[in-house]
């Protein structure tokens, strides 16, 4: 999972990207992992404000049903709606 992390107006937005791979990854996937594990990447998405987190599959599983918990509330009291 990758985070970005930006206090705006008041408050704190999280922005975040989930990855998941299959057993056959193709070569592009592989890269783009390796690239996310390299020392030199991760520093500089650091000075951007992204955290690069490596975590199971049950572990992003968990992290999206508590984001749905947490945030479901709240747009369905604000109305919102994906069809606008």
């Amino acid at each position: 999972m990758i985070t970005a992390t930006r206090p705006r107006l008041g408050f704190l937005g999280t922005g975040w990207i989930g990855r998941s791979r299959l057993q056959a990854v193709a070569a592009s996937g592989v890269a783009e992992i390796a690239a996310l594990a390299d020392p030199v990447t991760k520093e500089r998405l650091a000075q951007l404000g992204v955290t690069v987190v490596g975590s199971t599959p049950e572990e992003l599983g968990r992290y999206l049903k508590s984001e749905m918990e947490k945030w479901g509330p709240v747009i369905k009291d604000a109305g919102i709606n994906i069809r606008e």
